[in-house]
């Protein structure tokens, strides 16, 4: 209802027009009736299309950082307030008001297993803060000279997609990405990962890094150089055998799992002896751990109203006329064949997809589509 209310006669606006009249509606609402909540706050910027930066601009806090994750990522409590500290040392970093002021590193490790979230929060903070995130996927990653995908090449993607018009505001914005080197534990785990690409690594995170990289796909000498220096940096993998390495204390997932215990935080001196190099392991500033999800906490990202699985879907038999119910006990059933198949978050859409394929190709308009514990035992493998 306060989005419908402060959303109404936006009119025909330019973005800027956009923005002012978002800011004034919000300030007007807050003088008059009260304070938005986060959720809110989060909700009318992702309405307009508006940084949530631009609409919360001087309420900007670890706790607020931490109420936004909340409002996506179920659980992972640990998680959520490591991250906060970390992309709020981020944010002050680029603060000009306080550039020149030194603060603790913001670089942050995420250990964890698959499907638990691990790159999701980081997505969301990108996302609500209008930040280029470069995702590295580290177990594609080659030597330069060698064909194949190269850190450089995520640079020049992400420089791509910036939403500038010149060259030197494209550098700008790039300067201030988070970059995320996703699996980051395979580049040591299979043991091809080279010396050239952990240097290359070494240099993107240095204090006082840059990185080199083509201007386009097809600009074989039009190089350009970004500094690194205000770049927040995220690490995350699944770090299989920490367990082992961590003398008396399990740190395996599942077994952290079927007893019930909270998961041990790993160290510097864990990474060490996992085989990462001193130099990388001393640039990171944070670490945190994230759990399995369990049956629960999958009913409950399934049930979430602001990035559920579901929505997705919703919207596209909405789009053609077809209203989609789906009913608690088909929720649950969803939750526990996801956590039966360790599917995670990530895989839920995938299941969806085979369950609701029929109805995806054949678009009965004006229809409902009613989804129940039975529908889903029928049509799942």
């Amino acid at each position: 209802k306060v989005i419908k209310l402060l959303a109404q006669s936006t009119g025909d606006f330019t973005r800027d027009e956009l923005k002012k009249a978002a800011l004034n509606r919000i300030a007007e609402w807050n003088e008059c009736i009260g304070p938005l909540e986060v959720e809110q706050y989060a909700a009318l910027s992702k309405y307009w299309d508006i940084p949530l930066s631009e609409t919360i601009k001087d309420k900007i806090t670890p706790t607020m950082i931490y109420d936004l994750l909340d409002c996506f990522v179920i659980g992972q409590d640990d998680y959520k307030r490591q991250l906060a500290i970390s992309f709020y040392l981020y944010l002050l970093k680029n603060d000009e008001s306080s550039r020149l002021l030194d603060f603790p590193g913001c670089n942050l490790l995420v250990c964890g297993p698959s499907g638990s979230g691990k790159t999701f929060g980081i997505q969301t903070l990108a996302r609500h803060f209008d930040i280029p995130l470069i995702l590295v996927h580290c177990n594609t990653l080659v030597e330069e000279g060698i064909v194949g995908t190269r850190i450089s090449d995520y640079f020049t993607s992400a420089f791509i997609g910036c939403k500038a018009e010149s060259d030197e505001e494209k550098l700008k914005m790039l300067s201030q990405a988070v970059v995320c080197f996703d699996e980051f534990d395979k580049l040591f785990e299979t043991g091809y990962c080279s010396e050239s690409v952990l240097n290359e690594i070494l240099s993107c995170i240095d204090d006082n890094g840059e990185m080199r990289f083509r201007k386009g796909y097809y600009h074989a000498t039009d190089q350009l150089t970004v500094s690194t220096k205000n770049m927040m940096f995220v690490f995350t993998g699944v770090f299989q055998g920490m367990d082992k390495i961590r003398s008396g204390e399990s740190m395996g997932f599942r077994n952290g799992t079927k007893t019930g215990r909270p998961m041990a935080k790993i160290g510097s001196d864990d990474l060490l002896k996992f085989g990462i190099k001193t130099e990388i392991v001393g640039r990171i500033h944070n670490y945190t751990t994230v759990e399995p999800l369990s049956v629960n906490d999958l009913f409950n990202v399934l049930n979430s109203s602001m990035d559920s699985p579901l929505n997705s879907f919703r919207n596209y038999f909405h789009v053609n006329d077809i209203e989609t119910l789906v009913s608690e006990e088909a929720k649950m059933l969803l939750a526990q064949k996801a956590y039966e198949k360790q599917l995670g978050v990530r895989g839920i859409k995938g299941l969806l997809t085979t369950i609701l394929g029929e109805e995806m190709f054949n678009l009965d308009a004006d229809q409902k589509l009613e989804i129940d514990r039975e529908y889903i035992e029928q049509h799942i493998n």
